[in-house]
This record gives structure tokens, C-alpha cells and sequence, in this order.
């Protein structure tokens, strides 16, 4: 897998870009369960060599993709000091379930939205319900 963490060049950066970008797209005409990794290296006009020396398949791909998502927002929300278990149990839990379900359905719907934007969004619910 290419970690974001590691100091990368342009080239690899442009890669990454390229096949996340065909991802969604794809993704936007069928769900990920009929998109192959052969479609996803082709559209990004990258080499089958190199989509597998990083990922195992097109499920992979996915995973590092939502995995590095929830960290950016992770990171968005240590980084703006949220505190978000400071209430009560129930409120807690709506707060969890309801940012997950946010995410969840973020990308399930084609990650339209950048995710400085979502974690903005996410914050603002968070706010209005501990008010």
C-alpha cells in the first residue's frame, strides 16, 4: 500500500490522484462489487504492475481509500481540539452513529464532497447537538 505518511513524489502523488479519481467515477456508473481492478488501472491509465504492487485488488484500493478518509477527518477534528464524548451516553452514541452514517453514506455516494468540507460539516452537527 502507498502510505500517505512517507514522503512521496510528484509521480506517485499523480498515481494515487489518478486512481482514486477512476474509482469514482466508476463508482458513479456501478457499485464497487462489478468494477474489477483492470477497469479502475485502465482508467487511470496506470500499469497493471503497478496498481498490484500496492494494492491486492479493487477492495484494497476501497479500503485505503475509506481508511485514509476517516483519518483526515480524525485529524480535522484532533487537530480543532473536538471533544466529543462530554455528554451523556445517548448523546455520545448519536454523535458516533451519526458521524459514521454521515461517512458511510459520503462514500457510498461518490465522495462528492472534499473532505476538509465534510469534517467541517460534521463538526457544525456536532456543535448544534451539544448545544
Amino acid at each position: 500500500m502507498i502510505k500517505n505518511n512517507e514522503k512521496i513524489n510528484r509521480s506517485v502523488r499523480r498515481t494515487q490522484r489518478d486512481l482514486r479519481n477512476s474509482l469514482i467515477e466508476l463508482m458513479k456508473k456501478k457499485p464497487i462489487l462489478r468494477i474489477t481492478a483492470k477497469e479502475i488501472y485502465e482508467a487511470a491509465d496506470i500499469g497493471r504492475t503497478t496498481f498490484y504492487a500496492h494494492y491486492k485488488n479493487q477492495y484494497d484500493f476501497l479500503e485505503e481509500i475509506e481508511t485514509d478518509t476517516i483519518e483526515q477527518i480524525e485529524g480535522y477534528l484532533h487537530r480543532n481540539a473536538i471533544t466529543i464524548f462530554n455528554k451523556k451516553d445517548i448523546i455520545e452514541n448519536a454523535i458516533v452513529n451519526g458521524t459514521i452514517g454521515l461517512i458511510q453514506y459520503w462514500l457510498k455516494n461518490n465522495m462528492h464532497i472534499p473532505v476538509p468540507t465534510l469534517a467541517k460539516m460534521i463538526v457544525k452537527i456536532i456543535e448544534k447537538i451539544r448545544s
